[in-house]
């Protein structure tokens, strides 16, 4: 997963057109593979990134700055020790800041 541009499912999900696409996914400050969970792969490939001199999220560049460092592994370690729960899918989010929105108009109306 070094290029993105060259995903071709995510989550399950296929990518129409790869080169074309955006992806966006919601998951744990240290996920390298993007499975949703932070575990003993995502410390492998943080581990090759740093050996390799890797600056992509995918091979442990978690804050990127262009290198795999101690504060990427601080951000992993985090990431590891906090994951819990359901992560929120994209459009959940988008369709509660929409109904913020409609509720602060609302709001403002009746002030």
């Amino acid at each position: 997963m070094d290029d993105l541009s060259v995903v071709t499912t995510l989550s399950g999900l296929t990518v129409p057109h790869p080169a074309k696409s955006v992806l966006v996914k919601y998951t744990w400050s240290g996920d390298a593979n993007l499975d949703g969970v932070v575990n003993g792969s995502d410390y492998a490939l943080a581990d090759t990134g740093f050996a390799s001199g890797g600056n992509k999220w995918s091979v442990g560049d978690f804050n990127y700055d262009g290198i795999v460092n101690g504060s990427d592994y601080g951000l992993l370690d985090t990431g590891f020790a906090g994951q819990s729960g359901t992560l929120p899918e994209p459009w959940s989010v988008g369709l509660a800041g929409l109904l913020g929105v409609s509720l602060l108009r609302r709001c403002r109306r009746m002030s």
